[in-house]
């Protein structure tokens, strides 16, 4: 279900005990019966049996003692049934430590659940219990026409590594024998245990196979670059499987995705090895016909983030601002589901809609995020937005676990801030599925050369540029490399400093674009040198992703700012290609 990064799939709401290792946190957390079908509920923190998702109240309260049984959680009743958390759990006397065994493993009722459902003081609680629930194949109507087909795309058996998190990826060709449409999918896990989540990214036709292709390897959490980026299908934890209606679903096939990369994240808290995994998706295609819409997947975001250490709330925010909808959304789209993606950082985000200033559409709201609890914020009615309505996102981070700045990045322990919309028609989009901004510049404002807050940053990022020619032959001449502030060069970065493009709001931009060459890499080398009045900066904090390490024993610092920066930013170089693109063929627009 859905496309670019974006319906890639994480996102939000509380943690809990989705993790099936969590399930040990609590007496016999692993025997909580279903309350009216013979089965376990796997999730007991969840409203999912399956786990995933929203959490019910046991989670939030478990969460909120800090993911352990303590004596309070043990006494609470979160669901409100007149029986306590450890009553029902088998620990009356809440004496149970995590790896004992409990008082008892018999008579065990659900303690997120009131019970019994629907009567006396549980009248009208707890309504997301679905008694008479289906499984996938009952559910899904599409599966069961006739001209629907089913392929299963399973990893070769490999071994899973003894560490905790890892990401691994295999590629596989899709039928090319006719044009399809992928409109529903399921998951086949082997080792529930681990498996977290999986990504099915669609390969454009260009992409250049490899050797490695054909077995599990590692990878990056959101692939490899901005290759096999479209996101078509997504399982996580709870996820039975994504259907669609038979009119619309990604196209695959002859005229549509003829390659695609399945990319797995397996959690193994308890680091245990000689796991060996096949886990996959099962994938149902049908004839392309007349009138079933294409989908696309939209990414809106942004990609230079510098996070402080030690704050309980930074805002980041990313949009796709109306006069760039304008150009690169050609006629009205509709948008059906929404998936907020930050990383452990995440602490709350919102993907909105405005038009004319004004909000029209929350497509996304995760008051809580949680990075290992994805929900995918479907639509009841597509909603329609039109070519200049802006499309934002407003991610927030509580970074009071760290010590150091966190940057973008592709690691869990690097941050993201996207949201992954997915819509139709795929041809209302027909320039760029990516609508991401680099600090204040959009993707239109990148090809345009538009100057923010002051700055004409095209430019003063012109090494050429006579404007600017003579500054940057002063600071090659007076200033070097070597960590001494020399009296000359000071005066010159003094003089430099003053100007629009050295302000707090577009220094880190122009950092970033200067970084991509030597030229412009050796200026602001050079301009570090006594930009903050001999500032000593720990380069471990402060500029970890540029500094040079020389493994003499010798601490790395620069001679800089504490509010300089020097970010990495995604796909920064692939952006103003695909926009230098889109304008060329619409250039008449500025």
């Amino acid at each position: 279900m859905t496309c670019k990064t974006f319906f890639a799939l994480l996102l939000v709401i509380t943690p809990s005990l989705g993790y099936f290792s969590f399930r040990f946190k609590v007496p016999n957390g692993d025997k909580v019966p279903h309350p009216c079908k013979d089965s376990v509920w796997k999730g007991i923190g969840h409203t999912n049996p399956d786990g995933g998702g929203e959490n019910n109240q046991f989670g939030k309260d478990f969460y909120e003692a800090g993911k352990q049984w303590n004596d309070a959680l043990c006494r609470h009743d979160s669901d409100g049934d007149g029986r306590s958390n450890g009553e029902e759990l088998g620990d009356p006397d809440c004496t149970w430590k995590e790896g004992g065994i409990p008082d008892r493993d018999t008579d065990i009722t659900h303690p997120g659940i009131c019970d019994p459902i629907g009567e006396g003081v549980c009248a009208g609680r707890d309504t997301y219990v679905e008694c008479d629930a289906k499984d996938f194949n009952e559910s899904c109507a599409v599966i069961k026409n006739p001209d629907v087909k089913s392929i299963d795309y399973r990893f070769s058996s490999f071994e899973v590594p003894d560490t905790e998190t890892n990401y691994f990826c295999q590629f596989f060709d899709l039928p090319s024998d006719g044009e399809y449409h992928l409109v529903a999918d399921e998951g086949l896990i082997d080792q529930e245990e681990l498996v977290h989540h999986m990504l099915l990214y669609g390969c454009p036709d260009d992409y250049q196979s490899s050797p490695t292709d054909d077995y599990p390897n590692p990878c990056s959490m959101s692939g490899s670059g901005r290759s096999c980026n479209i996101l078509l299908s997504l399982w996580s934890l709870g996820y039975k499987g994504n259907c669609n209606s038979e009119d619309m679903g990604y196209k695959i096939g002859v005229n549509g995705y003829k390659k695609v990369k399945l990319e797995i994240h397996y959690n193994n808290p308890m680091m245990r090895r000689n796991y060996r995994d096949t886990s996959g998706l099962r994938l149902y295609y049908q004839p392309a016909k007349p009138g079933v819409q294409d989908l696309a997947t939209l990414a809106v975001g942004q990609t230079m983030l510098r996070i402080p250490p030690g704050k309980s709330e930074v805002e980041f925010h990313g949009s796709c601002p109306g006069d760039c909808t304008q150009s690169i959304i050609t006629k009205p789209l509709y948008v059906v589901s929404t998936i907020n993606h930050m990383h452990y950082l995440g602490k709350s985000q919102k993907t909105q809609v405005f038009r004319d200033g004004k909000v029209v559409k929350v497509l996304a709201d995760d008051a809580k995020y949680d990075y290992d609890s994805p929900i995918m914020h479907k639509l009841d009615e597509p909603f329609e937005v039109l070519p200049g309505d802006e499309i934002a996102t407003t991610c927030t981070y509580d970074s009071t676990s760290k010590d150091r700045f966190v940057f973008y990045g592709d690691a869990t322990n690097d941050e993201m801030c996207f949201a992954f919309i997915v819509l139709y028609p795929y041809d209302a989009l027909p320039y760029t599925k990516w609508c991401t901004m680099q600090g204040p510049l959009s993707p239109c404002d990148l090809f345009a050369g538009t100057p923010k807050h002051g700055c004409d940053w095209k430019h003063f990022t012109n090494i050429s540029n006579p404007d600017m020619l003579e500054h940057y032959r002063n600071v090659d001449h007076n200033c070097d490399l070597g960590g001494v502030c020399r009296p000359e060069c000071k005066q010159v970065v003094e003089e430099i400093m003053k100007h629009e493009c050295m302000g707090e709001k577009m220094k880190p931009v122009i950092s970033n674009f200067m970084l991509r060459y030597y030229e412009g890499a050796k200026f602001i080398g050079k301009l570090h040198s006594c930009e903050g009045h001999h500032e000593k900066v720990d380069c471990k904090h402060e500029c970890e992703h540029t500094c040079k390490h020389d493994h003499d024993g010798v601490d790395d610092h620069w001679e800089a700012n504490t509010g300089s920066t020097i970010l990495p930013a995604m796909f920064n170089t692939a952006a103003i290609l695909v926009t230098s693109f889109i304008f060329a063929r619409r250039s008449s627009l500025f």
